[in-house]
């Protein structure tokens, strides 16, 4: 695996623990100098945080290989979801989250994905796909409160949605239907992550140069844990999308490839991706205090 064993989320966890599959290259000060692993400041600069100490016979380093800031590497490589045969019932979810992901042009179709949580992790049920006919912007309205009626019928908790471009009608559109007890929590791709998850140093905020990658680590999270999983009928077309997803790591964050790079890949806009990702961002959201629609809906109301 390639990676950075210093930073959370990654092998920091694996490096440090005793896992027998786990292979450690140690080698010593003077080794790491002779072969030009190390400069001799990096190794003043170690010992001084090491609090002074010159080990140089027991010093150990880890040999691990660096990502290229610009080098592209698969998003879920290690995280893939896990495929059920048959969708469980509703009964075996504590909870229920759902995301919209908007059309990408004014005349596209855009998804609704509902998933649940448990003991187990998170599992993605259902995606639904919406269209206006070469007009969704025009059916906005009908299509939002068919949703919303579903939504509350289910009694789902949360629902995360992207307002970036045409999703911006999507606020003015919920303005106009009752949401009764559903948190909605709208999301620009493009915004900086979430504030309070990055002061919580949670590694998938914290390490993410926008939301739109931040939403993605939190699927990323999931999978490498085992604990994401896709019902039989909903999986080949995701799984396409994700293994069509890469990132870059300028400035040592990650950064998703534009989504006209996956079109490439898949052929298609990767909606269903984006609102599984949203769904299990709302579920994210809901656990913390974070603003709902009613703070955008305010300047217009």
């Amino acid at each position: 695996e390639i990676s950075n064993p210093h930073q959370d989320g990654h092998f920091r966890e694996d490096i440090e623990g005793d896992d027998p599959d786990i292979t450690k290259i140690r080698i010593n000060i003077d080794d790491a100098l002779a072969e030009g692993r190390y400069t001799q400041a990096q190794v003043e600069k170690a010992i001084k945080l090491m609090g002074g100490k010159n080990t140089r016979e027991y010093k150990i380093f880890y040999e691990c290989e660096f990502q290229d800031g610009d080098a592209k590497t698969q998003l879920f490589y290690g995280a893939m979801p896990i495929m059920l045969d048959t969708t469980p019932p509703l009964r075996d979810f504590d909870k229920l989250f759902a995301g919209i992901d908007f059309a990408y042009n004014g005349s596209d179709d855009f998804r609704v994905s509902i998933g649940g949580e448990n003991k187990d992790g998170f599992t993605l049920l259902t995606t639904e796909k919406h269209n206006g006919q070469g007009n969704i912007i025009g059916q906005i309205d009908t299509i939002v409160t068919k949703i919303v009626a579903k939504l509350r019928l289910l009694r789902v908790r949360a629902i995360a949605m992207d307002i970036g471009g045409n999703g911006s009608a999507l606020l003015e559109a919920f303005s106009h239907v009752e949401l009764g007890e559903l948190e909605v929590y709208p999301v620009n791709f493009a915004s900086k992550p979430t504030e309070q998850r990055v002061e919580a140093g949670l590694w998938q905020a914290k390490n993410a140069q926008n939301k739109r990658a931040e939403i993605h680590l939190d699927m990323v999270d999931y999978g490498a844990k085992g604990q994401l999983f896709v019902v039989a009928d909903q999986f080949r077309d995701l799984e396409k999308q994700m293994l069509a997803t890469e990132y870059t790591m300028p400035l040592g964050k990650y950064a998703l490839v534009a989504k006209n790079k996956i079109v490439e890949k898949v052929g298609h806009s990767p909606d269903e991706l984006d609102s599984v990702a949203l769904a299990v961002h709302a579920k994210n959201l809901y656990d913390i205090s974070v603003p709902t629609i009613s703070t955008y809906l305010d300047p217009i109301l």
